[in-house]
């Protein structure tokens, strides 16, 4: 399973929730700016779950998913903010807080406490959404003089209109960012019928079945949050001691249509059907597409690899 993990803090002495105000301290406001690094939308890759997973660009391809079953104080949201999904941590002493932020399209800014805007960006986003990475440097509670991570804050952002004025936020609860559909797991090398299916053709040697979960039932989801996928089925393998895993995405709306490129996707050369997908030179996946889907790669040594396991495969998509 590629996504499944949720890390929500990283803190010392304090819980994870709460107000941001601590009773028996002190909390400075700390030093609010835009986080450097973007924000992006990425399918979940299990066998029978779909949506999105909401993390910063330099974590693509990870095993780890924030927004991965939100707790409700977070999201999602109808709007105007969508997922304010805050996270603490300590570096070199320095308390830190960071929030990924989901908005709607008529969102141009969020603030923190009277701070300056942070605008947000429809970068690599469907087109109806946007997003901001909030960073909160310092803020820390004192107690008795000694100093602690503060509580973080809870739907504490101000969305702010293309216009510059403050916008009424409702929070009230919206559709998920990621969904469930009837799926089957297996363990080895045996495999189990549904709506699509995973072989391996030709040579492949010292690979190793470590079991995988397909999608069972045909159904089309539709959401507010834009082009969402689905994932059909999900087979892991070991080669050469280096996990494998391949997925065949769907879109979530139109089973068995032709999805569109995914987030953070390009060619590997100039007319080739295979593309990179992730950050980084060689990108954490490859992928091509198929009937009605695409067949995507992970893990493994390196590109490579990935790249020859992509070849061996074959996929059948039952669905449209």
């Amino acid at each position: 399973m590629i996504v499944t993990a949720m890390v929500m803090c990283v803190l010392v002495g304090n819980a994870c929730s709460g107000s941001a105000d601590a009773p028996g301290g002190s909390v400075p406001r700390g030093n609010v700016v835009e986080g450097k690094d973007a924000v992006v939308l990425l399918p979940i890759f299990d066998g029978g779950e779909g949506g999105w997973c909401l993390m910063p660009v330099a974590a693509a391809g990870t095993n780890v998913c924030p927004s991965f079953h939100l707790p409700r104080e977070f999201g999602p949201f109808d709007g105007p903010i969508i997922t304010e999904l805050w996270n603490s941590s300590v570096v070199s002493g320095r308390y830190d807080d960071t929030a990924l932020v989901l908005t709607a399209s008529d969102v141009a800014a969020v603030t923190f406490r009277g701070s300056a805007p942070i605008k947000t960006h429809a970068d690599r986003l469907p087109d109806h959404l946007r997003a901001a990475l909030v960073e909160i440097h310092g803020r820390k509670r004192i107690v008795n003089g000694i100093a602690f991570p503060a509580p973080l804050p809870r739907t504490r952002l101000i969305p702010i209109s293309f216009g510059g004025k403050p916008m009424r936020d409702m929070r009230s609860p919206g559709p998920p960012l990621e969904f469930s559909v009837p799926s089957e797991s297996w363990g080895g090398s045996r495999s189990v019928q549904g709506v699509c299916a995973l072989r391996v053709e030709g040579g492949s040697p010292g690979l190793i079945y470590q079991g995988g979960s397909v999608m069972t039932v045909i159904g089309a989801h539709r959401d507010v949050r834009g082009q969402e996928f689905v994932d059909c089925i999900r087979r892991s393998y070991v080669q050469g001691g280096w996990p494998l895993e391949a997925n065949i995405l769907l879109s979530a709306a139109r089973p068995g249509s032709t999805p569109p490129v995914l987030p953070l996707m390009r060619r590997l050369s100039r007319g080739s059907g295979i593309w990179i997908f992730g950050t980084g030179k060689e990108g954490r996946q490859v992928a091509r597409r198929v009937r009605g889907g695409w067949l995507v790669v992970s893990g493994g040594r390196n590109l490579q690899q990935r790249l020859s396991m992509l070849s061996y495969l074959r996929a059948e998509v039952m669905a449209g």
